[in-house]
């Protein structure tokens, strides 16, 4: 688990799996490489509903003449499916919405909007603000002369 972003799915290009577009349920993306081959995603649950972020590296934004911003693709039920990209097993990740809706679970045009750009993939409990805190490292217990000293109780 990466202790700086607990929220973290995997960096790369996102792309859209062939069968989501022709479908037009946009409801998942994969991540790819630089050599177009799908990238492992971190696969978790999530508790009641997710909300799917993209967020573009700052010196790829800068290069791409963009502003490096988190984007919203979409909100629900978190998704991971198993799909196909150029005859390779890749893992797709999406949101699948609490509303019912069997078409644009994820936002097109923020999809179609990132296509082929490096992004970071995130999961998070809210949105713009998440209630959960990255995991930060804090040692419970001082170090002096070389021992830990005891929790409660005199010394």
């Amino acid at each position: 688990m990466d202790e700086e972003s607990p929220h973290l799915i995997g960096e790369g290009h996102m792309r859209v799996p062939p069968a989501e577009s022709h479908s037009g349920r946009f409801g998942t993306v994969i991540l790819l490489n630089e050599r177009s081959t799908p990238v492992p995603l971190r696969e978790f649950k999530a508790i009641g509903t997710a909300v799917l972020t993209a967020t573009i590296q700052a010196e790829i934004a800068h290069a791409v003449g963009r502003p490096a911003q988190t984007e919203l693709l979409g909100a629900g039920a978190l998704v991971f499916e198993r799909t196909v990209w150029n005859g390779r097993p890749a893992i797709a990740v999406g949101v699948r919405p609490r509303d019912g809706r069997l078409e644009a679970w994820l936002d097109p045009r923020t999809v179609i909007g990132l296509k082929d750009l490096r992004i970071r993939l995130e999961a998070h409990e809210s949105w713009p603000t998440c209630r959960c805190q990255p995991v930060q490292w804090n040692p419970s217990r001082r170090m002096r002369s070389g021992t830990k000293r005891r929790q409660g109780g005199a010394s």
